[in-house]
């Protein structure tokens, strides 16, 4: 019987002669997340996997799938964000509540990248949605393969410079928030698992949609509503984003004639 993964954490060195980073700019390192069993097992079990190219030079194959079970079991292999908080662009209070049980199983063959990118927010509800980025490794890839995931510094007309990067290591995971610019370099030979989820973050007051719109008119609540609308139906909550498209629509009839 295989022993129980200890993960450990450290922090990836992120550098620039010129730059100071912001605060939200780090990448945690966590070792051993996962047993090589369990990596294994994640492999086998999810072979169906379609293409799934995001961005235009995107190139790799992936599965989505639910499990609230592997999201609860990893959860508890990541104290070091239990009792984390994390304020947004307008000062309010977020704090963890778990893993986003929604998983992508992605695969990376030869010549396989994911561009430069950030990620997107899963909404589960306008209270609770996702701010950082969970990226599993599930098996090893030596450097001179590439692969690396490859944090960013945008210098503009198409251009970026690497900070940092990390190459896969089976069971091993980089954590960092949404708002990081990075890629997945292309892989030179062999292959690429990653497991790809999130944490969650639920407000500490809930969301006031009145109070966010005090000052716009109705056409301007109106397309608050619909931007929260969006970010529900692509988050897959599709009863709570027609309540916000049914208010979209009521402040500004004029969205709904033009959707």
């Amino acid at each position: 019987m295989s022993e129980t993964p200890q993960p450990t954490l450290t922090n990836l060195s992120l550098s620039h002669p010129s730059l100071t980073p912001p605060p939200s700019h780090f990448v945690h390192q966590i070792h051993n997340l996962l047993s090589t069993q369990e990596c294994l097992s994640l492999i086998l079990s999810h072979k169906n996997l379609i293409a799934s190219n995001v961005t235009p030079t995107t190139i790799r194959t992936r599965e989505a799938f639910t499990d609230y079970a592997l999201a609860t079991l990893l959860w508890s292999r990541l104290p070091f964000y239990h009792d984390t908080k994390i304020l947004d662009e307008a000062n309010h209070s977020w704090f963890a509540v778990g893993l986003n049980e929604r998983f992508r199983l992605c695969r990376y063959e030869k010549g396989g990248k994911f561009s430069p990118h950030m990620d997107g927010r899963f909404m589960r509800t306008v209270d609770e949605q996702s701010w950082m980025a969970v990226n599993i490794y599930l098996n090893t890839v030596p450097l001179h393969c590439g692969g690396a995931t490859r944090i960013l510094l945008e210098l503009g007309e198409g251009r970026e410079e690497v900070l940092g990067s990390v190459q896969p290591t089976m069971g091993m995971a980089s954590v960092f928030r949404d708002n990081l610019w990075h890629d997945g370099a292309e892989l030179l030979s062999g292959e690429k698992y990653l497991l790809r989820t999130d944490i969650m973050y639920r407000r500490e007051v809930p969301f006031n949609f009145e109070s966010l719109c005090s000052e716009f008119d109705d056409e301007g609540s109106g397309r608050k509503a619909m931007a929260l609308a969006v970010a529900l139906e692509d988050s897959g909550n599709y009863e709570e984003a027609m309540k916000w498209y049914k208010k979209a629509f009521r402040l500004a009839p004029e969205l709904e004639r033009n959707s």
